[in-house]
C-alpha cells in the first residue's frame, strides 16, 4: 500500500527531517535542547508519542585569532590588500571544523567570480582565480614557518 497524499486525510503518523546549522557551539547546544523541548511539548500535548533521532554533524568552524591575523597578513603580502576580504559569516557544513580539535585553524574563502555559490549546478568559477589560492597558501606556509 502506498502513501496517502490527499490533503484532507488526518495522518496517524508523521516524519519530519531537517538540517540545523549554527555558528557557535553554545548556539548548537541551545538549538538541540530547544528542538527536543518543542517536539516533546507539541507531541505530548496531543497525547502522542515520538522518536527523536537528533544527530550532531560537523561543528561550526572557529578561526584562531592569532593564526587568522598571520594568514591575513600573508594574503595581503601575496595578493595586495585590495584583493583580501572578510567573508560573510557562513553556516557551511564542513569537515574542516574537526581540525580545530587538534590544532589552531584559519578557514579561507577564495573569491572565484560572481554568480551562484559552489555546490550549485550552475556554479561557474573563474579558473584563473585558482592561482591566487595557490599563491596565498605558499605565502602562508613560508610566513608560518618563519614566525
Amino acid at each position: 500500500m502506498g502513501k496517502i497524499t490527499a490533503n484532507n486525510v488526518i495522518a496517524d503518523k508523521a516524519e519530519l527531517a531537517a538540517t540545523v546549522r549554527t555558528v557557535s557551539e553554545p548556539t548548537r547546544e541551545l538549538v538541540k535542547e530547544r528542538v527536543e523541548t518543542i517536539v516533546d511539548h507539541v507531541v505530548t500535548s496531543h497525547n502522542g508519542t515520538y522518536e527523536l533521532d537528533y544527530y550532531s554533524s560537523y561543528p561550526a568552524i572557529q578561526n584562531n585569532k592569532e593564526l587568522n591575523a598571520l594568514v591575513r597578513a600573508s594574503d595581503e603580502k601575496a595578493l595586495g590588500a585590495e584583493k583580501v576580504f572578510d567573508a560573510d559569516r557562513m553556516t557551511a557544513s564542513e569537515d574542516f571544523s574537526y581540525y580545530n580539535r587538534i590544532a589552531p585553524t584559519s578557514f579561507l574563502v577564495l573569491g572565484v567570480g560572481e554568480g551562484v555559490a559552489n555546490h550549485n549546478p550552475k556554479f561557474n568559477l573563474d579558473e584563473s582565480a585558482l592561482k591566487n589560492g595557490v599563491i596565498t597558501q605558499i605565502q602562508i606556509i613560508f610566513d608560518f614557518l618563519n614566525s
